[in-house]
């Protein structure tokens, strides 16, 4: 398990510096180091951010949460679903959608459209005649009819991240670990990301422009994990279509 703290040190072995280094802090504006944006600080949510875009492009993490729909609401968002697994993670792509026992319909928006021009208004008063769901948009989960008279509880499985939230405590969050892939992938990929937005965030020293390269390292892991997926979860439609590097794959 490659916790925070251990990625955090191979970020420093990539940019050659000590732990000490200034070159994530941030200053305050009167020549000292803004609260919570030390160097530590700043590289730790790099990972986190580094951690979430894999996720989201290449390694197919399996989600549950719960979404709730109050009464007269057709759509919620998935960040506001309490998610389950992986313990207070989150969930970017939804595949199935039940309420209570009763695995719903999936359908696309269209579909329920050109079935019922009034699709956006048509409700029910019963729990068991809510029968499709479709996805709104990227982030959210609409239901076909939705309940105008109570609240409703959906479970909704999909694919997901861990969860990257930050304490801003230094012992607590550097012990935070991860397992969605192995070791010595994480250790290759994501301290390179981390690396790669701090050369950014200092592209006005010339010492560091040329190390950009760390880019085509995270890249090129994230490019192998993605042909590694099943065929089916990179089909049109799938949660990952899309290729992490337009052009490849």
């Amino acid at each position: 398990m490659a916790t925070i703290g251990q990625l955090r040190k191979e970020t420093y072995k990539l940019l050659n510096e000590a732990t000490n280094t200034t070159l994530g802090a941030v200053s305050s504006g009167t020549g000292t180091v803004a609260a919570g944006y030390d160097s530590d600080s700043t590289i730790n949510q790099f990972l986190m951010e580094g951690i979430a875009e894999m996720c989201r492009s290449c390694v197919a993490v399996p989600a549950v949460g719960t979404l709730a729909y109050g009464a007269n609401t057709r759509t919620a968002y998935l960040s506001a679903a309490s998610v389950t697994i992986p313990t207070s993670g989150a969930i970017w792509f939804p595949t199935d959608v039940y309420i209570g026992g009763t695995r719903l319909i999936h359908a696309s928006e269209s579909s329920v459209r050109a079935n019922d021009l009034t699709y956006a208004s048509t409700v029910t008063t019963v729990e068991a005649n809510v029968q499709y769901w479709y996805r709104h948009d990227n982030y959210a989960i609409s239901l076909y009819p939705y309940n105008s008279t109570s609240s409703m509880s959906a479970t909704v499985h999909g694919y997901g991240i861990p969860n990257t939230d930050l304490t801003g405590i230094p012992g607590t969050d550097d012990a935070k670990a991860f397992t969605f892939i192995p070791d010595d992938l994480l250790r290759q990929t994501i301290p390179a990301y981390a690396a790669v937005k701090l050369v950014m965030k200092n592209i006005d020293d010339p010492t560091l422009g040329d190390r950009l390269f760390w880019k085509n390292w995270y890249n090129e892991g994230r490019m192998k994990l993605f042909m590694q997926l099943d065929a089916g979860l990179r089909t049109a439609g799938g949660p990952f279509s899309i290729p992490p590097v337009l052009g490849q794959g």
